[in-house]
C-alpha cells in the first residue's frame, strides 16, 4: 500500500543520474573531468533504477484511484452511521462484501425490508412509529446528499415497489393504520393522494366529511382501479363492483352499500381466504389480518389493504341487544336496515373497500418475477 509520502508526489522528479520516467534509456552521462574515470553501469544498476522508475509511475497512476477509494470509504462510513441510526437491529457485518467498497445489496434487501416492520408489538407505540415510517425516506435523503445514488435510488425503488401507487410521498404508516382502525377507511389503491393527504390532516370528527366532499374524485378513482382488474378469475367480482359504482353514481347508496359489502365478502372468501372454513370465517380472518401486521416491507401493501377489515368486521349481535354501529360494518349492513348504518359515507367506504381489495388481489395474481432473484451486488 503506498504511503503518504508517495501519494504526495504530484510532479515527476528528475533522477539524479539523468534517468527519465518515460521508459526510454537515458542519455550517456557527460564525460567526467579532473582525471576521474567514468563509472560503468552494471546490469544490476539498470534493474534497480528501472524498478524504482516503474514504482514511481505506478504510484502516480494509482493516486486518483486511491483518493477515490478513500472517498468511497468515507461515504460508506457515513451511510452506515445513518443506517445504524434508522435500523439499529441490523447485523451490519453481513452488509459488507469482500471488497470494502461494495455493499451486499442482497443482504440489505433481506435485512432492511425485514427490519422495518418486524416486531410489531414494539413499533405500535407512538414513540417508535415515526422513526419506523420515516426511516426509508431519511436514508434516501442522506444517501443522495452523500452522492451515493445507487443505494439511495435502490431504497427509493423499494418504497415505490411495495407502497401502493396512490400514497403520497410523505405518508406515515401510523396514519394509514389510524384511519383503518378508527374509521375502516381504506387507503390502498384508492383514493388519490390528495384525498389521502386531506384525510390525514383532518380532525378525527371531520374525516368522514372529507370523504363526502371528495365523493366524485373517490368514485372516479374506484372506476380507474377497477378497470385494472383484468384477471379472468376475478371477472365476476369486478363486474359486481362495477354495478356498485353505478348505483353510487345514481345515488342509490343503500343498495350500493349492501352490494359492496357482499362483493367484498365474496372476494375474500373466493381468493385470499378461500382456505378459511365458511362456517367460521370472520374470526379467523380478523386473526390473520392482525398477524399480517408483523410483516416484511414486501408484504406491507397487501397487509395494509386488509387493515380496514378489523373495523368493518367488528362484532355485532342484534339478537343480544347490541347497538347498531354508525361506522361501516359488514354485519350491521347484512342484518339491519337501520339509517344509523346505511349512510352515504358508509356506502362510499364499502365501495372503496371492495375495489381496494379486488385491485390488490389482481396484483397478487398477476405473474411477476421475484425481485429477490434480481438483486445483485452493486458498487457504490
Amino acid at each position: 500500500m503506498p504511503n503518504d509520502d508517495d501519494l504526495d508526489q504530484g510532479e515527476e522528479r528528475p533522477d539524479p543520474d539523468g534517468h527519465r520516467d518515460d521508459g526510454e534509456q537515458p542519455d550517456e552521462p557527460p564525460a567526467q573531468t579532473g582525471g576521474q574515470r567514468q563509472r560503468r553501469r552494471s546490469p544490476l544498476d539498470w534493474q534497480i533504477e528501472g524498478a524504482a522508475r516503474l514504482h514511481r509511475q505506478f504510484i502516480q497512476s494509482m493516486r486518483p484511484s486511491y483518493i477515490e477509494f478513500l472517498g468511497q470509504q468515507a461515504q460508506i462510513a457515513a451511510m452506515k452511521a445513518q443506517m445504524q441510526k434508522n435500523w439499529p437491529q441490523i447485523n451490519y457485518a453481513k452488509l459488507m462484501a469482500t471488497n470494502p467498497t461494495v455493499l451486499n445489496v442482497a443482504e440489505i434487501a433481506r435485512q432492511i425490508t425485514g427490519a422495518g416492520l418486524t416486531n410489531w408489538p414494539t413499533i405500535q407505540t407512538r414513540a417508535i412509529w415515526p422513526d419506523i415510517t420515516k426511516s426509508l425516506r431519511n436514508l434516501v435523503q442522506a444517501n443522495l446528499a452523500l452522492s451515493v445514488p445507487n443505494i439511495g435510488a435502490w431504497v427509493e425503488q423499494l418504497r415505490l415497489e411495495h407502497y401502493p401507487p396512490n400514497w403520497p410521498d410523505d405518508i406515515r404508516i401510523e396514519d394509514v393504520r389510524m384511519l383503518a382502525d378508527d374509521e375502516g377507511i381504506p387507503l390502498c389503491w384508492v383514493p388519490r393522494s390528495e384525498v389521502i393527504t386531506a384525510l390525514c390532516e383532518a380532525d378525527p370528527d371531520r374525516r368522514r366529511d372529507v370523504l363526502i366532499e371528495h365523493r366524485a374524485d373517490v368514485l372516479e378513482d374506484c372506476t380507474f382501479r377497477l378497470a385494472e382488474v383484468t384477471a379472468p378469475e376475478l371477472a365476476k367480482y369486478a363486474s359486481a363492483a362495477g354495478e356498485v359504482l353505478d348505483a353510487m353514481r345514481a345515488d342509490l347508496t343503500g343498495p350500493a352499500q349492501a352490494y359492496a359489502m357482499n362483493v367484498m365478502d365474496a372476494t375474500l372468501r373466493g381468493t385470499l381466504f378461500n382456505a378459511v372454513p365458511k362456517s367460521r370465517f370472520y374470526n379467523p380472518v380478523v386473526a390473520k389480518v392482525e398477524e399480517s401486521r408483523d410483516c416484511y416491507l414486501s408484504e406491507l401493501r397487501e397487509s395494509a389493504t386488509l387493515w380496514p377489515l378489523l373495523r368493518v368486521f367488528d362484532r355485532f349481535h342484534p339478537d343480544r341487544g347490541d347497538d347498531v354501529p354508525s361506522l361501516a360494518n359488514r354485519h350491521a349492513t347484512a342484518h339491519t336496515v337501520d339509517d344509523v348504518q346505511y349512510t352515504p359515507v358508509n356506502a362510499l367506504i364499502a365501495a372503496m373497500l371492495a375495489v381496494s381489495i379486488l385491485r390488490e388481489v389482481q396484483e397478487s395474481t398477476a405473474p411477476t418475477d421475484d425481485p429477490a432473484d434480481e438483486v445483485e451486488e452493486s458498487t457504490v
